[in-house]
């Protein structure tokens, strides 16, 4: 994508956020109006917002040189940014809606007008011809599952069979030897996957059939390739399909192709476009503070996903990260929370890492769990060596103020943070988690040592929490809901394939496409809504 065509995003999605000042306004008129591709992008961008929801994440197409706009798909739902608007502000936004969907009416009005070339055949998408028919996987019914409630391999959706027929005289060796290097590492990394994959999809296709024959549930048939080539795609990449696309997967006779699609789309930059869009909302909200750099914290998470980093490392940068919000986009999670005796940090952490809702024992103990307010201040004691120090900055030229550059910074600093009760009587409180009491001496780097317990352990909590949210994310419903409000008191559907799906992630590495791949290839995600 163009540095244009990304600025025109930025823009856009600024708008969408009501978050756009006079400047970005005045810039994003003369972006419009200045080239025929871009106000193409605009008319796309404003019709697929108006069309799915209008507040959710959204991603960037990079398909063509020109760009798609986004169709924004449902975030990881987090009541975090589900603040409940008034009366006059719902009628603000149906306004803005209104508005902008009616200028977009009118710019497609005049884009039809001068436009110089008709549009391309998009392709049939009827079916009729049988080149056209759809390769459908076979699911076999409940009944066909053994009574011991193991899955046979024909009882599956089988994405990836690895005995699919070849022709007379071909094996192995000579599809090794008529091969690249290049090409015979891909092959054997996609096997790898494969064999991962299809043991964890196996598990997942048990338990829903337990699930669904204990409650006398007949599921849906499978969802045909349209329906389910559009998912994939609202799901990875935040967009829906171009119509060649589709032709083309409708097309395909191949067995596997749903899961060679899933791995295309898992690789390509707009999944971690898409993500680190969804990411930086949860982590800071659709409108952050103005010195908190949202650029840098999404470049940042674009980087991890792109590379496919550990889900762990991700955390621990954004638990221990310290410098300048334009040098460490990782900073700029706890520069948007790191207030007011870094409460706000402590709940934030807890509730969109953690899946856990703790900031009411802040104040008193949990009215359902044994949660104590001492734990609160436990987990806030770890945030408490942590400053924001803000660099003033005047244009050389004018002299006029500039935007201030934050920083983050760990001080030399020890000893227990304090806190009143109820019976307002001063308590103390020194740094722990799940009963893991950290020295708090000066030297010792509070929230490096956090963010090791965070991750640690076979089934940590950080583990558990992403599972919830993207199961979440591809089926609309979390193993608990809310979904951030994971404990005792809550408790979860399916907690034994919960267990299953964080206990494999975290022996994968925290591998958090194979997670999303594992979702993909199983037989619910397949299935007709």
């Amino acid at each position: 994508m163009s540095d244009q065509f990304r600025e025109l995003s930025d823009l856009l999605g600024a708008l969408c956020d009501q978050r756009l000042t006079e400047a970005d306004r005045a810039r994003l008129e003369s972006l419009v109006l200045a080239d025929r591709d871009a106000l193409r992008f605009y008319l796309r961008y404003i019709q697929l917002h108006g069309m799915l929801h209008w507040d959710a994440a959204g991603g960037i197409v990079e398909a063509s040189a020109a760009g798609l706009p986004t169709a924004s798909s449902e975030a990881l739902s987090s009541p975090l940014n589900r603040v409940a608007a008034s009366a006059d502000h719902r009628r603000e936004k149906r306004r803005l809606m209104l508005a902008a969907l009616a200028a977009a009416v009118c710019l497609m009005l005049g884009w039809s007008v001068f436009r110089m070339s008709p549009a391309g055949n998009s392709g049939d998408l009827t079916g009729n011809s049988p080149e056209a028919l759809p390769s459908v996987p076979q699911v076999v019914a409940i009944d066909a599952r053994p009574p011991n409630g193991e899955i046979r391999p024909e009882a599956t959706v089988r994405l990836s069979p690895r005995n699919s027929p070849r022709s007379p005289g071909s094996s192995d060796h000579d599809a090794v030897a008529n091969s690249s290097p290049r090409e015979v590492i891909d092959r054997t990394v996609h096997d790898v996957a494969n064999r991962s994959s299809e043991s964890m999809v196996a598990v997942i296709d048990r338990e829903l059939h337990e699930y669904w024959e204990d409650h006398n549930v007949t599921p849906s048939p499978v969802a045909d390739d349209e329906t389910w080539v559009r998912r994939v795609h609202l799901d990875l990449v935040g967009r829906i399909p171009e119509a060649e696309a589709v032709v083309t997967f409708v097309k395909d006779q191949r067995p596997d192709k749903r899961a060679r699609l899933v791995d295309d789309l898992l690789a390509s930059p707009e999944f971690a476009r898409h993500y680190s869009v969804v990411w930086t909302n949860l982590l800071i909200g659709h409108t952050a503070p103005r010195e908190v750099n949202r650029p840098a914290l999404e470049k940042f998470l674009r980087e991890q996903f792109h590379r496919n980093r550990p889900w762990s490392e991700t955390v621990t940068k954004l638990i221990s990260a310290e410098g300048r919000e334009d040098e460490n986009g990782a900073a700029n999670f706890l520069l948007a929370h790191l207030n007011n005796e870094a409460v706000p940090a402590t709940a934030v952490t807890a509730r969109v890492l953690l899946c856990e809702q703790v900031q009411c024992t802040q104040c008193h103990n949990h009215p359902f769990v044994d949660w104590t307010q001492e734990r609160f201040w436990q987990l806030n004691a770890f945030f408490q060596q942590t400053e924001i120090v803000r660099h003033r900055r005047t244009d050389p030229e004018t002299g006029r103020p500039m935007r201030d550059r934050l920083e983050l910074v760990s001080l030399d600093a020890g000893g227990p943070t304090f806190f009143e009760d109820r019976q307002a009587r001063v308590q103390v409180a020194y740094p722990e988690f799940e009963g893991v009491t950290v020295d708090d001496a000066p030297g010792v780097n509070r929230r490096q040592e956090l963010a090791k317990l965070l991750c640690s352990g076979d089934q940590p909590q950080v583990a558990r929490a992403l599972v919830n949210r993207m199961w979440g994310k591809f089926f609309g419903y979390a193993f608990t809901d809310p979904i951030d409000d994971m404990g005792p008191h809550n408790r979860a559907v399916l907690p034994e394939l919960m267990d299953s799906l964080s206990s494999e992630f975290v022996r994968t590495g925290f591998d958090v496409k194979q997670l999303v791949r594992w979702i993909c290839l199983s037989e619910p995600y397949q299935l007709a809504a």
